[in-house]
């Protein structure tokens, strides 16, 4: 069946298609992440194991999966946004580039894009848990990697979002790592 009749189907924007095949002592699995609507691939990857490890395959899976697909929807989200609506963002698509951007490999400058397009969707909705949870992410991470050039004013903000977060997300799981990483760099996790 084809993918874009899937989505539609389903009300799905992505899907995962996969298959798994035995040879012998051994087991391949074909994993790739599909946009309905447009049908490319953005995330394909394959895993071989002997049979015997196949609890180790199915973990390193599930993690790999987990983390990898993660960080290609946001980017491909972000990428849509931007040229779906690139004059008409809302506060959604401006936390979902922000992401996107925090994604990628450590750059200075392009992390503060990212905060910048943080502070435009808190400006459009203050209550956005992606756009507060980044924003303390950026502001956590510079302290971190000690890029930081007002030391108490970025922890202030960095604690300010991720406090906000928390109360109206208690249950995002990226929020609490952000947590733990502000309390880690402010020295808070020792006391």
């Amino acid at each position: 069946m084809n993918v874009r009749v899937i989505g539609r189907e389903l009300g799905v924007r992505y899907v995962m298609e996969g298959s798994v095949q035995g040879g012998g002592d051994r087991i391949r699995v074909n994993a790739q992440l599909i946009d309905t609507e447009t049908g490319a691939h953005l995330w394909a990857e394959r895993f071989d194991k002997p049979r015997a490890d196949i609890f180790d395959m199915q973990d390193e899976i599930t993690t790999r999966l987990a983390r990898t697909v993660g960080i290609e929807l946001v980017a491909a989200e972000g990428r849509r946004a931007e040229r779906e609506r690139p004059n008409n963002m809302d506060a959604v698509d401006l936390a979902m580039r922000g992401w996107a951007i925090l994604n990628q490999p450590l750059s200075l400058r392009r992390d503060r894009a990212a905060c910048d397009l943080f502070d435009a969707a808190l400006r459009l909705d203050d209550r956005n848990v992606e756009a507060l949870v980044g924003l303390a992410f950026y502001h956590g991470n510079e302290l971190r990697t000690f890029a930081s050039t007002n030391r108490d004013e970025q922890l202030r903000i960095a604690e300010t979002a991720i406090t906000e977060a928390l109360t109206l997300a208690p249950g995002n799981a990226l929020a609490h790592f952000v947590h733990a990483n502000i309390l880690h760099v402010s020295g808070a996790a020792r006391a």
